[in-house]
């Protein structure tokens, strides 16, 4: 294209100033008689002098301005301005002019009156003496009509060959100006041009200059811009489209000047391009059009140059060049490359959301491509493009030079994407996995989902594109606007594998590990990874990528950059703040692969915690929580809770055996819901590249973890073991069966070192402990781990418990009474499980109780028993933590109840965390040591009630009670064996006729014992046996004595 426009512009400025100008030969200042009139002696010319002459050696005297304004790809307006000062007298015709030679009235042709003139010879007729003869009639043309056409033909000749020439005018003009010539005035007047003719004209034969003005307009063929087959409708846009896009072109071409002549060139650019650079060593000058045009941009430039030769008797030719480019507007700036955006963004996606059906697609966006690339792969959108400067093609300038057949096929494009190598760097990624691809193609953004709007097809909208074009004109590229010949919309080019593969994410990251002989890697599972996941751990890490550098090596591509998609497989995405991990290379150094997994899990341990049926199981809270079943707060990372049961059944006084019974059992369990990881933690678990973060560890996390170090495919467990003391060294195997088995076998650990702490009791204490029996007490310790849920929570804790079951222990002096009066007592300790004996729990309560004393003379009675007085104790803040680090403290709940009958009155806390109730008849107190943290105070009084004085003091009016009725049955015994003698004596009687023996004696000597005298009855007597009727001295007297019998 800009050759041709360069050969155009050439023949426009190398053509010889077609006017046939004169030259004068000066000597001696004359008249000039041509233009005496003799009739009226007055001279219509100045004074012929040579110093007015500035072109004094040359045979002309000429002042021109050419302009040639690019309009459009198919329009130049010249515009040919010339101001003449002396022209060659014979193109005028004044060879054929005859005039009366003023000086001797002979007939003589113009031009040999001046070549009679002293030493002007064949020189030039100057301006006056050319408006003088204007109106003269040469062969039937005015002389003034004969320059006009002398300069059109000549003009039409030059222009002819590089296009159509319309609209051809010339004619005179009062003046002109021009930025190097400045402004000239002009006359074409024969009346008033001179000294003699108008009072203050200067007198000077060549001024004023005759001003001659022509201008054409020129059609340009399609062809001179080298842009192929290119229409005209589209060559516009398309010459329009490349300045936009930064192509310059320079145009060289050579200006001259005649001898005399001083020449001044204008060269102005499209409204849409402008002049960027020259060679200064050529000389010229860079104007803004603003100047000439107040409404141009004052950023567009033109191209001046000047060739002065007024002082000069040969020819002066130059060759001079200026490049034009895109003229910037605040509308339309033009298409420049943007350093952090590559001319070609390759996406590499391996789709694994289906593992056993993996694809892997490529898709190449083409921004733009550089020049370098453009001579590599063999892209040239001129036919000649040695003078014309493409930095870039961008993806609008693809698609221009697609659809307006510049290239005629993108196809070539193509085979600098080897697609059998991209596979293969993929498939080395995981050894044995075999990629097959595609040829690459050419693509829509329709086609692949997901995608910036562009392809090779894309049209833009009016929204983004004001190209003013004809209706129903697709527009493929963007002149205008701020899209103007953008990279937005790039070119796509696609290729997908040609059959699924199998491809598994946890096997990938698996390779990039460093060998494992434990076996651990093996044992984690698509399952348990997903779950990990989503109980909020955050995975990060980095290792090198090189197969992504197999990619594109070689291959001679632009600037570009790679960007490598893993699409995550469905069981790991849910759990992860994306469903893709991304990788960008700009394919300097080695690519790293940043795996970033996990963040956005279903588990979030920002929520309440509270009771449910038992400690195993916690419950979702009510909203607002009911404060006596929380259990931890929505605030607390950490939630683990203690919980203590102390009972206290019985609390003996045995004054008889001198000692005290306290029976009692114990449990007590920690419940671990979630535990924060401390930042030390954290900060630490990190290696060889890959960190790992969690900010709060479930329970469920920490059963899954254990159950997958204590797997079947781990070869070396983590062991570990625990001194012991006397029980020797227990092992700990790191799982959850391993956790078990050691907590079961804990308790009896215990056991047996407090028994043996108890032997070394007696031993060191010389003399004072005669007996320390602990062999009923046995500890028992547990650990419930059980399985994680499906779904990762923290509801169903890891509970670690201890336990001494019911035992009654017993404080006193072993020789008993006798110890004390002799004043060496020793004391004895003894237990008895009271679960394995209950029969004889009740006979030792009973036997206990026997012999107690009201010695509690310290109390004061009422009606409900005896109480203290009130106790108001403070508690200091007490440090429950046992992991400060991870908020990890004893807080929890303490249960004590106490025996039957004695009652803390009143029971209160300061801090309001404690209550009290009576269960079963006796009291129950739940305290939350939460409260010991800051500190608390405990208010209460000792009250014994009458029913557990009754209940110690019952055995003495028992034992009282069960005298008197032994001594009732006693008594009631001998009388009826007295009853039955007597009995047993009257029968004998009634055989001998009623009479004892003694009466029988007494009645043989006459005696009157029985009251009636001797020989007679006795005198009767009013008692009940009158009221019965009872009458006989025998039979009376018998009955009678039987009837007191029984009465007795």
């Amino acid at each position: 294209m800009q050759r041709r426009t360069s050969v155009f512009l050439l023949g426009l400025f190398v053509f010889s100033l077609f006017m046939p100008f004169a030259s004068s030969n000066h000597g001696q200042p004359h008249g000039m008689l041509m233009c005496w009139d003799i009739i009226n002696e007055e001279d219509g010319c100045d004074i012929y002098s040579p110093t007015d002459d500035l072109s004094s050696f040359a045979s002309d005297f000429v002042q021109s301005s050419y302009t040639f304004e690019m309009v459009d790809t198919s329009t130049i307006n010249l515009q040919m301005n010339l101001a003449i000062h002396e022209f060659n007298r014979s193109t005028i015709g004044f060879d054929d002019i005859t005039i009366e030679n003023p000086l001797n009235g002979e007939d003589a042709t113009v031009s040999d009156l001046l070549r009679d003139v002293e030493n002007v010879g064949d020189g030039g007729a100057p301006a006056d003496l050319i408006r003088h003869f204007f109106d003269e009639n040469v062969n039937g043309a005015l002389v003034k009509d004969l320059l006009v056409d002398s300069m059109n033909t000549t003009i039409g000749d030059l222009l002819t060959g590089f296009g159509s020439v319309s609209g051809l005018s010339t004619g005179y003009i009062n003046g002109f100006t021009d930025t190097d010539l400045g402004s000239i005035s002009c006359s074409s007047d024969p009346s008033s041009d001179s000294n003699f003719e108008s009072a203050g004209v200067p007198s000077n034969a060549f001024n004023p200059p005759i001003c001659v003005s022509s201008s054409a307009t020129i059609s340009l063929a399609s062809s001179t811009f080298s842009l192929g087959n290119v229409s005209s409708d589209d060559l516009e846009r398309a010459y329009r489209g490349m300045l936009a896009m930064g192509t310059t072109i320079e145009t060289s071409f050579d200006v001259f000047a005649d001898a005399g002549h001083k020449s001044t060139f204008s060269i102005i650019p499209p409204e849409y391009a402008s002049m960027v650079s020259l060679d200064p060593l050529q000389g010229g000058a860079l104007i803004p059009y603003s100047v000439v045009d107040s409404s141009a941009p004052v950023n567009q430039k033109y191209y001046s140059k000047t060739v002065n030769n007024q002082n000069g008797n040969t020819r002066i030719d130059e060759q001079v060049s200026m490049t034009i480019g895109h003229l910037s507007t605040p509308s339309t700036s033009g298409f420049s490359v943007n350093p952090d955006k590559s001319g070609l963004e390759l996406t590499v996606t391996l789709d694994l959301r289906q593992e056993s059906a993996a694809t892997l697609q490529v898709v190449g966006a083409l921004n733009y491509l550089d020049s370098s690339t453009m001579s590599e792969w063999g892209i040239s959108l001129l036919d000649n493009d040695s003078a014309a400067s493409i930095p870039v093609i961008t993806s609008d300038g693809i698609r221009m030079a697609y659809h307006n057949g510049l290239v005629p096929s993108l196809d070539d494009m193509l085979a600098n994407f080897p697609m059998d190598a991209i596979g293969d760097s993929i498939g080395e990624f995981v050894p044995g996995t075999n990629v097959t691809m595609e040829p690459m193609a050419f693509v829509e953004s329709s086609d692949i989902p997901g995608y910036d709007p562009g392809g090779r097809n894309y049209q833009h909208s009016s929204s983004n594109c004001p190209d003013q074009v004809a209706v129903g004109t697709p527009l493929y590229f963007c002149t205008t606007g701020p899209n103007a010949m953008s990279d937005s919309y790039p070119i796509y080019i696609s290729s997908s594998t040609e059959q699924p593969f199998n491809m598994e994410l946890l096997e990938m990251m698996k390779n990039q590990l460093p060998e494992d002989p434990t076996g651990l890697s093996d044992a984690v599972d698509e399952n348990d990874l997903k779950r990990v996941l989503d109980a909020g751990l955050v995975i990060e890490s980095t290792f090198e990528a090189d197969f992504l550098s197999g990619i594109t090596e070689g291959l001679d591509l632009p600037s570009s950059s790679m960007t490598f998609e893993i699409i995550l497989p469905t069981w790991i995405a849910a759990s992860s703040t994306s469903d893709r991990i991304i990788l960008q290379d700009n394919t300097e150094g080695t690519p790293q692969l940043d795996l970033n997994l996990g963040g956005s899990g279903s588990y979030n341990w920002q929520h309440p915690i509270c009771k449910a049926s038992s400690y195993e199981v916690s419950a979702e809270c009510a909203n607002p929580p009911v404060p006596d079943t929380l259990i931890c707060e929505a605030t607390e990372k950490t939630c683990a809770v203690s919980d203590i049961v102390f009972d206290v059944s019985q609390f003996d006084i045995n004054e008889w055996t001198q000692s005290i019974s306290v029976t009692f059992y114990l449990e007590a369990e920690v419940a671990v819901y979630r535990l924060m990881v401390p930042d030390e933690i954290r900060n630490e678990l990190s290696m060889d590249g890959t960190s790992v973060d969690l900010e709060v560890l479930p329970a469920d996390l920490l059963k899954l973890v254990l159950d997958i170090v204590g797997g079947d495919d781990v070869t070396e467990k983590l062991n570990t073991t625990i001194p012991m003391g006397e029980a020797g060294d227990l092992k700990l195997e790191v799982s959850s069966d391993g956790f078990e088995t050691f907590a079961s076998e804990l308790g009896g650990a215990i056991t047996t070192n407090i028994h043996a702490a108890a032997d070394d009791l007696v031993a060191n204490s010389d003399g004072i402990l005669s007996n320390v029996d602990l062999d009923a007490l046995a500890v028992k310790t547990d650990v419930t781990v059980g399985k994680p849920q499906t779904s990762m929570s923290d509801y169903y804790p890891i509970a670690f418990s201890i336990s001494i079951p019911e035992v009654t222990v017993t404080i006193g002096v072993a020789d008993g009474i006798n110890g004390i009066i002799g004043g060496s007592p020793t004391i004895e300790i003894t237990t008895k499980n009271m679960l394995l004996n209950p029969v004889q729990q009740i006979l030792d309560n009973v036997a206990s109780g026997m012999g107690r004393g009201l010695t509690m003379g310290f109390l004061s009675a009422s009606g409900t028993g005896f109480s203290t007085q009130s106790v108001d104790q403070s508690i200091d803040p007490i440090d429950m933590s046992i992991y400060q680090e991870a908020d990890l403290s004893f807080d929890g709940f303490v249960e004590f109840s106490l025996p039957k009958g004695i009652i803390l009155d009143g029971f209160s806390t300061s801090s309001g965390k404690a209550t009290s109730e009576m269960v079963d008849g006796r009291q129950k107190i739940t305290y939350d040591t939460r409260a010991l943290q800051s500190g608390d105070s405990i208010q209460f009084a000792l009250v014994i009630t009458w029913g557990y004085i009754v209940s110690q003091i019952w055995i003495y009016p028992a034992i009282l009670l069960s005298f008197v009725a032994w001594r009732v049955y006693k008594r009631k015994q001998k009388k009826a064996k007295k009853a039955a003698a007597k009995v047993k004596a009257l029968e004998y009687r009634a055989k001998k006729g009623g009479l004892s023996d003694a009466e029988f004696t007494a009645l043989g000597r006459g005696n009157d014992s029985m009251g009636g005298g001797m020989g007679g009855p006795p005198t009767p007597q009013g008692d009940a046996w009158a009221d019965m009727g009872g009458s006989g001295y025998s039979g009376g007297a018998v009955d009678k004595e039987l009837l007191d019998l029984y009465d007795d």
